[in-house]
């Protein structure tokens, strides 16, 4: 999608897309200090290290920016991610508020400790990564040619999951997450659930952690096709809450790609009920979704989308390589 005339120094305008529009005004306003933390080397190993639990990370953080810079780096996340994503986001970032006030003013505890890190040259004609991050929240873009091709690994996490007093008393971030799955399995038949429900305890927490690379699990759970078309628009219900994080521009077409796939299984551990551990996967060609709520009284929800051949946009990158160097 055509985007604002950007022009740099010594050249002249040029049409962008909103992304590097976005990427482009948000660097030009740091000074050189803020651009050494926010700026890496296309392969620095910083790229693929990613997490989501409170630590020291990379990057330039919110805190460092002038108000003015904080607008151009919200405008830039709106630009990466969709609508509904961008204000799922938000609100995580906003309840580090909330614990910073049950843990005794924890100084760890900072709405504004949300690093901004770029890596690569941000022009039209070049691939370059954006990685935002901090406490329960990890957004990780590929962009090529100017146009998003990757948005994983997304992890959203909430703590609590529900707030259970104060002046947000009720609010859940990831209510459909955690609906949507139980209204599915709820739905499933005596022999469904023999297939969808994984032997053994809850994991505690998701399985593949913060990997860097991660693999496709083993065959496993209930498949799409054992799902009667109730069920199944459930299952397509609670997928779309995980891919429309991204941009619609790569979402819309991951979720065509989704409904026609019939390999899909869906797979489940715990109770189906509020405060309960729970745990569930749903696994496609190429995409794995976890959920896990198991910390704090089960009141800590943690939900990550992968992409096994495509995390930072490996698959893209790996092909056009391969085009430029047969």
């Amino acid at each position: 999608m055509a985007g604002l005339l950007w022009m740099s120094p010594m050249t002249s305008w040029t049409e962008e897309t909103e992304v590097v529009v976005a990427a482009r005004q948000f660097l030009a306003s740091l000074d050189a200090d803020q651009r050494a933390l926010a700026t890496f080397e296309w392969d620095s190993t910083q790229r693929k290290d990613w997490h989501f639990i409170p630590k020291t990370r990379k990057g330039l953080p919110l805190k460092d920016l002038a108000q003015d810079q904080q607008h151009l780096a919200y405008g830039l996340l709106n630009t990466v991610m969709s609508q509904e994503g961008a204000l799922k986001a938000l609100t995580i970032m906003s309840f580090e508020r909330i614990l910073w006030e049950l843990e005794n003013k924890a100084p760890h505890r900072d709405p504004a400790m949300y690093h901004f890190s770029f890596f690569g040259a941000v022009d039209s004609g070049s691939t370059w990564g954006l990685s935002i991050e901090g406490h329960h929240f990890s957004m990780n873009v590929t962009v090529a040619g100017g146009v998003l091709i990757s948005g994983t690994p997304s992890f959203y996490g909430t703590n609590p999951d529900i707030i259970l007093s104060g002046p947000r008393k009720g609010m859940q971030i990831l209510s459909e997450e955690q609906s949507l799955a139980f209204e599915l399995v709820e739905s499933l038949s005596i022999s469904q659930r023999q297939k969808a429900i994984l032997p053994g305890g809850v994991p505690a927490d998701i399985l593949t952690a913060a990997q860097q690379q991660v693999e496709k699990f083993p065959d496993s759970g209930l498949k799409a096709s054992d799902l009667n078309a109730t069920q199944k628009r459930t299952l397509i219900r609670l997928i779309r809450e995980y891919i429309f994080r991204q941009s619609p521009t790569i979402a819309t077409a991951q979720m065509r790609d989704i409904r026609n796939e019939d390999s899909i299984t869906f797979s489940w551990v715990g109770k189906t009920e509020q405060f309960s551990p729970h745990y569930y996967r749903i696994q496609g060609k190429d995409f794995i979704i976890e959920y896990a709520n198991v910390q704090n009284d089960a009141n800590h929800a943690h939900a990550v989308l992968r992409s096994p051949s495509n995390d930072f946009g490996a698959s893209w990158i790996a092909e056009h390589v391969k085009e430029a160097h047969p």
